[in-house]
């Protein structure tokens, strides 16, 4: 199975979602996962199996696109809308394409194990992120 196919405008939190905005250091788009650079402060895209530990950590899922610089919203945990893309009942996590979610059976051998959230519909993600702090 590959990464979810994500249509940037169909990215839209609801209202149980805890959300942050940060600035963007890297261009995003809507419904990648980012990392929350420690040194700066700003939003980078997540990679399970980056070089840089900090980086292979989700901090949250993007809700809209921004060009380095710019303002984005970022979803900490609760419920993130994604159109009809996700399978009900399947737990997502972060994926070795930089800002990609994918499901485990994807994940290979050096790539951190972070779950991200169930999905509840076939249109719905709850965003729980767990770092297991476990390494394939």
């Amino acid at each position: 199975m590959a990464d979810v196919t994500v249509t940037a405008a169909n990215v839209v939190p609801t209202g149980s979602s805890l959300r942050e905005t940060g600035i963007a250091g890297v261009a995003l788009t809507a419904g990648k996962t980012v990392y929350k650079e420690a040194a700066t402060g700003q939003f980078k895209l997540a990679d399970a199996d980056h070089a840089t530990l900090e980086a292979r950590i989700p901090y949250g899922i993007t809700c809209n696109d921004a060009a380095i610089g710019q303002p984005v919203t970022v979803v900490t945990s609760g419920d993130i809308g994604f159109g009809v893309v996700l399978t009900a009942g399947i737990a997502y996590y972060q994926s070795d394409t930089p800002g990609g979610i994918g499901v485990i059976i994807d994940l290979e051998a050096g790539d951190r194990i972070v779950f991200l959230g169930f999905a509840t519909t076939t249109a719905n993600l709850n965003v729980r992120i767990v770092d297991s702090g476990v390494v394939l």
